[in-house]
């Protein structure tokens, strides 16, 4: 039998580390460079949820194996859970995620609400030259927001970094109950 807390507890801090990171990104978008670090610690700590789950489900039993790998099938069974373990791995084996930068500002004229894009970017790779383009951009005084896209998603083009990156979190979030519940079931059957 699997001890929960052998299991469980590790994950559960995980994925507290993967939204540590994340709140970490939203804070701190007006800094490229931080945007970059966070990003990357984020999908590598997303990323370990399901790797850590393997590795301790893989050496107790086959069926348990066998359930994991069942699951995260149905997880990875979209493009979009496929993208983020596509960006870990771009982020640990070819250094930095393209991204695409947009400064906007909202404002209100007439009653109406605008949107006034002040400043957009989409480089073919990350590089120092664009970061320091990127922290000039930054350092004007705007009443704006710093938007960062992920400019290549599936299925959906340009996609906001943050929101991508929350559904991710979210998706991993469900992902555990059910996996736990499939893993209690057995174990309470074998026994």
């Amino acid at each position: 039998m699997t001890d929960s807390s052998e299991l469980w507890f590790p994950i559960s801090l995980k994925l507290e580390e993967a939204g540590f990171f994340l709140d970490q990104l939203k804070n701190q978008c007006r800094n490229p460079k931080h945007v970059l670090f966070n990003l990357s610690a984020f999908v590598s700590s997303a990323r370990s949820v399901t790797c850590h789950i393997e590795k301790q489900l893989t050496s107790k039993s086959r069926k348990l194996s066998t359930i994991y790998h069942d699951t995260v099938k149905e997880l990875l069974s979209d493009e979009f859970s496929k993208y983020f373990v596509g960006l870990r791995n771009r982020s640990l084996h070819q250094m930095y995620v393209k991204l695409a930068f947009q400064l906007v500002e909202h404002r209100k004229e007439g009653g109406k609400d605008y949107l006034v894009l002040h400043a957009s970017k989409q480089p073919a790779s990350p590089s120092d030259k664009h970061l320091s383009w990127l922290e000039e951009v930054l350092k004007v005084e705007l009443h704006g927001t710093a938007q960062w896209v992920l400019p290549d998603f599936p299925g959906r083009g340009k996609t906001h970094l943050i929101y991508a990156c929350e559904e991710y979190l979210q998706r991993l979030n469900a992902f555990i109950p059910v996996l736990r519940e499939r893993i209690d079931s057995v174990e309470q059957h074998d026994t």
